[in-house]
């Protein structure tokens, strides 16, 4: 039997180093987060980024099928503004990621933080409980009706995906959240 050259083999070696780096190292859901306040909210309710340690995660690479871990994605402040407001949560570039992805599909959670600083399911402004809402690939953007006076955040509560092998699946979701 004869081996292979050893140009081949590093080739082989070299692709497995990769890959393995990329199932080790968590794929960030978000790379890029943007905030948009319009009307008269816009003075009164504040949009605050979740940190990098507290955002979902996932590993991407080749054609893998996963889950999505739990995390925030959005604070909203809307203490000083007492009446109800819209906010709208939108994955901004589901279009590149249909290239990378068959499916993506993320669980989002709407969460009010109560007096003793727990954060439970919010109601919406008609006092209706919010129900987990899916985002996806083909139904980008979530709207709430949210009633004033409360400290809010948008999270994603899990999910699955499925890359595809195209090139695509290197682009990271990005998520805006606009308030008005």
């Amino acid at each position: 039997m004869k081996l292979p050259a050893a140009p081949t083999v590093i080739k082989y070696f070299l692709a497995a180093a990769v890959l393995a780096a990329l199932a080790v190292n968590p794929w960030p859901v978000a790379r890029a987060f943007d905030t948009g306040r319009q009307g008269p909210a816009a003075k009164d309710i504040s949009i605050i980024v979740a940190g990098t340690e507290e955002r979902p995660a996932w590993r991407v690479f080749g054609s893998a099928i996963g889950g999505v871990s739990t995390g925030d994605l959005f604070y909203i402040d809307a203490t000083k503004y007492p009446q109800s407001f819209r906010a709208s949560l939108l994955l901004a570039n589901a279009s590149q990621l249909v290239s990378g992805y068959n499916y993506l599909v993320l669980r989002i959670s709407v969460l009010v933080q109560s007096e003793d600083g727990q954060w439970l399911q919010a109601v919406d402004a008609s006092g209706a409980v919010i129900k987990e809402a899916v985002i996806t690939l083909q139904n980008s953007l979530l709207t709430y009706e949210l009633p004033g006076g409360g400290q809010y955040n948008l999270t994603v509560s899990g999910g699955t995906y499925r890359a595809s092998a195209g090139n695509g699946a290197t682009v990271a979701p990005e998520f805006r959240v606009l308030v008005d």
